[in-house]
């Protein structure tokens, strides 16, 4: 199961990167909008089971999950990261002060 996550996230990766660096990328998914969309599926089946057998195997998961996974890996970088862009958008276009020219 693993492996297959894990090719799954290579796979997203490097479609996306080849999108944004390659012009035949683009032209490609022009032809066909669903590229390498049969991965996703697979990524988000993966990492779902996974988390549905840790819930029903170890003792107060959900409540881990909660407090570590959401608050401490998504939530706070989430905010850090809005944060820092407000603080660009505000000095660069409010502000006008061109730091990074």
């Amino acid at each position: 199961m693993n492996a297959l996550k894990g090719f799954s996230a290579i796979s997203i990766i490097v479609g996306h990167i080849g999108v944004h660096c390659s012009n035949y990328a683009k032209e490609y998914l022009k032809q066909t909008p669903y590229g390498l969309i049969s991965v996703y599926p697979a990524f988000f089946f993966c990492s779902g089971y996974g988390i549905i057998k840790s819930y029903k195997n170890k003792t107060d998961y959900l409540n881990y999950v909660l407090n570590q996974k959401i608050i401490f890996k998504i939530l706070i970088p989430f905010y850090l990261s809005n944060f820092f862009i407000l603080c660009y958008i505000i000095c660069y276009h409010y502000l006008r002060w061109h730091i990074f020219n």
